[in-house]
Order: structure tokens, then C-alpha cells, then sequence
């Protein structure tokens, strides 16, 4: 009988010890899911931040681009509105400023300083 009864306190310990295995591998494994949980939630909210960011920037950048638009296109109707008179004043800026001449003309120096 007593041997009978050390075979079934060893079953009940082995039972035992694999209920207690299983029981930590289902804690450790619990764990490991809800760290990798929390993780993959954290990278999804950071990218979400930085999406929205970037949302921002853009429409800022796209406010920008327009101004811009609206400035060239002044500019293009003024250029071209005051085509004469832009010419006139390079030409003027040419000759004054950068001593060109045009090409059929003949240029006389003043050696003597007055």
C-alpha cells in the first residue's frame, strides 16, 4: 500500500509540476502578447501624430504655393502691360551703369579730363 501510495503522490507532483509549467508558459506568453499589444499600439498613435503633422505642413506649404501663383501672375501682367518702358529703362541701365553700347554707334573717350 505504500508503495501504492508513493506512486500516486508522485503522479499528483508530476501532474502538478506540469500544471505549473503550463501555467508559467501561459503567463510568460501572456506577456510577451500584451507587451508586443502595446507596442504596436504606440507605433500606430506616433504614426498617426506624424501624419497629421505632415497634414498640416502641407496645407500650409499649398497656402504658400498659392501666394506665390498669385505674385507671379502680378508680376507677368505688369511685365508684359509695361513691355516699352521696361525695355527703355534696361537699355538706360546698360549704358550707364555697365558702359554698353549698341553695336553701330561709336564711342568717344575724353583723354584730356574735363
Amino acid at each position: 500500500m505504500k508503495k501504492n501510495r508513493d506512486v500516486e503522490i508522485k503522479k499528483k507532483t508530476n501532474h502538478s509540476k506540469r500544471k505549473y509549467k503550463k501555467s508559467k508558459i501561459n503567463i510568460f506568453l501572456m506577456i510577451a502578447v500584451s507587451v508586443f499589444a502595446v507596442y504596436v499600439i504606440a507605433v500606430f498613435v506616433g504614426q498617426q501624430i506624424e501624419i497629421s503633422g505632415k497634414k498640416e505642413k502641407l496645407a500650409s506649404v499649398t497656402q504658400e504655393l498659392q501666394v506665390q501663383e498669385i505674385k507671379n501672375n502680378e508680376i507677368k501682367k505688369s511685365l508684359e502691360s509695361n513691355a516699352g518702358v521696361n525695355s527703355e529703362y534696361i537699355e538706360r541701365l546698360a549704358r550707364v551703369g555697365l558702359d554698353f553700347v549698341k553695336p553701330s554707334e561709336r564711342v568717344f573717350v575724353n583723354v584730356a579730363g574735363n
